[in-house]
């Protein structure tokens, strides 16, 4: 298993250079909310692209109850819909995280194992409530719209227009490690429910379009979504973020 590199609590001058810039990525996150690779790179914010760099558009997942029988919530349905959006399908969370802006997410699933694992370890991932379906179309089917009134196209992966509020953020979950490390100078002006996660294996490239299937160390994000879709009426989106490795210091803006 990957191992995380602890950094100092006495202070922020004594983390070490990649972990003052995941805290500069989580703190921007808390405090100004998510925002696409075209504004993080207009502003010269530090954050970590793909290779589609100039995208105006944040990439989701929609997590929600599925009903079965009689109207009844087919949790089963559910836990596999949420494993094939977190792991299985070539834009699902991890395998976006995985990606970089010189390896792209088509063929991550090549990358050796403490590579992957590093990467996943070093995340977090952000939950905002779905915005309502305002109506409904001629073949039956709800409409659905980002918080600018744009109607969205892809339902089940939406893509909506930059940035996103971090007023509407209802958890941000990080692995316990990256949790315990920064818990001493996170800023956190809206006080958002931060939330510590264990590490668990799981299978990744599962899906259609890409090369391997692959069990890794990844952090636990699954549990937690499955326990909070159990006491939430509407569904949720997610959006999973990148942090920097070491690997990646050459990506950082100068």
């Amino acid at each position: 298993m990957t191992e995380f590199t602890e950094g100092s609590r006495l202070g922020e001058e004594s983390l070490s250079p990649i972990q003052v810039w995941q805290l500069e990525i989580i703190n921007d996150i808390l405090s100004n909310g998510l925002r696409p690779s075209a504004e993080l790179l207009e502003n010269s914010r530090q954050g970590l692209t793909s290779k589609t760099t100039k995208s105006i558009y944040i990439h989701t997942c929609l997590i929600e109850k599925i009903k079965g029988r009689f109207g009844i919530t087919d949790w089963k349905r559910v836990e596999t819909d949420l494993k094939k959006k977190l792991y299985g399908d070539l834009w699902s969370i991890f395998p976006v995280i995985a990606e970089r802006a010189d390896y792209s997410v088509a063929n991550v699933s090549e990358l050796p194992t403490e590579t992957l694992e590093e990467r996943f370890l070093n995340s977090l991932l952000v939950v905002f409530g779905a915005w309502p379906s305002l109506g409904v179309s001629a073949s039956g089917e709800n409409y659905w719209y980002d918080p600018d009134g744009n109607e969205i196209i892809d339902r089940q992966r939406p893509s909506i227009k930059g940035p996103i509020s971090p007023n509407i953020f209802l958890k941000v979950f990080l692995p316990d490690q990256v949790k315990r490390r920064f818990e001493e100078h996170i800023i956190n002006p809206l006080n958002i429910l931060l939330v510590g996660v264990p590490l668990k294996k799981a299978v990744v490239f599962g899906g259609s379009g890409v090369a391997h299937r692959r069990e890794l160390v990844v952090p636990d994000y699954e549990s937690e979504i499955f326990r909070l879709l159990k006491v939430t009426r509407t569904p949720l989106a997610i959006h999973g973020v990148r942090l920097p490795i070491r690997d990646d210091e050459k990506f950082k803006s100068k």
